[in-house]
């Protein structure tokens, strides 16, 4: 059995950011919600798939796919927080380019007044779609094959955090394209809770020290791996190396010889 497309989103109380597209004129997709809340889920009646389950996202996402086993078999898949701002339209294009570029893994740009993390992410007039190695797990759609082999990530992972790298490094081991797609837009506000628990000290502290390298290694334009870099710094360690060793033996290999017959020179005159 193969679908088409299914939206993924675990809702609280309040969806009222769901309900702007879940709601105009019925879901545009298949829609699985697993909510989160204490009262009445207001995006059930538009849910195909619907699970009640007070955890964080991952463990929801993971409790769906326990609850109907058969959601894996949707050509692509899009995982959105109840929190992000994005239009009907956004979404139809996000899955439309994703067909075009065969694209396995890639996420909407986000909005300058959105809470950015990482700086790649941010939205840009060009290229339309970027190729890249990491793609964050706020909003992010992915196709059948990823998604049979990232699977298992979302039982290991109690929230967000390194889901993101495990889910892009996965995609980029198996050769499978990853893009930021510019020409959609979507705004992540920012959080009223700070101490929840992606914001707690250490993630930024995190993300502070790993920003400017995870942005240098996900994009495309440049090296292309870190391994890439750690090898080339060996390489030219050990050339240096090589080449200082040259020199000395040239050096002294040159000294040497005069040094030994000064040295004999001086022992045959004190013998005298």
């Amino acid at each position: 059995m193969s679908r088409e497309v299914l939206i993924v989103c675990s809702v609280g109380d309040e969806a009222g950011e769901v309900l702007r597209w879940a709601s105009a004129e019925g879901p545009i997709y298949d829609l699985a919600i697993a909510s989160y809340g204490n009262g009445e889920c207001p995006v059930k009646p538009y849910a195909k798939f619907f699970i009640s389950q007070q955890g964080y996202k991952c463990a929801n996402y993971a409790g769906l796919y326990l609850a109907y086993p058969e959601l894996v078999n949707y050509d692509y898949t899009l995982f959105i927080d109840d929190d992000i701002v994005i239009e009907e339209k956004d979404i139809k294009l996000l899955v439309e380019t994703a067909r075009l570029k065969r694209l396995d893994l890639c996420q909407p740009a986000l909005g300058r007044d959105s809470d950015i993390s990482w700086p790649h992410l941010k939205q840009k007039s060009w290229p339309q779609v970027e190729l890249t190695r990491f793609i964050e797990v706020q909003c992010f759609l992915v196709s059948k094959q990823l998604m049979r082999r990232v699977l298992p990530l979302f039982f290991m992972a109690k929230t967000g955090l390194y889901l993101d790298v495990a889910i892009s490094y996965t995609a980029h081991k198996e050769r499978m394209r990853a893009a930021v797609v510019h020409s959609v837009v979507m705004r992540h506000p920012f959080r009223a809770n700070k101490q929840s628990v992606r914001r707690q000290q250490n993630y930024n502290q995190q993300h502070k020290e790993l920003g400017p390298l995870v942005d240098f290694y996900c994009n495309s334009h440049y090296l292309p791996t870190l391994q890439t870099m750690w090898f080339t710094s060996r390489a030219f360690e050990l050339c240096n190396g090589a080449l200082m060793t040259l020199v000395s033996c040239v050096y002294f290999g040159a000294r040497v010889p005069s040094m030994l017959c000064a040295g004999v020179r001086r022992a045959v005159l004190k013998t005298k």
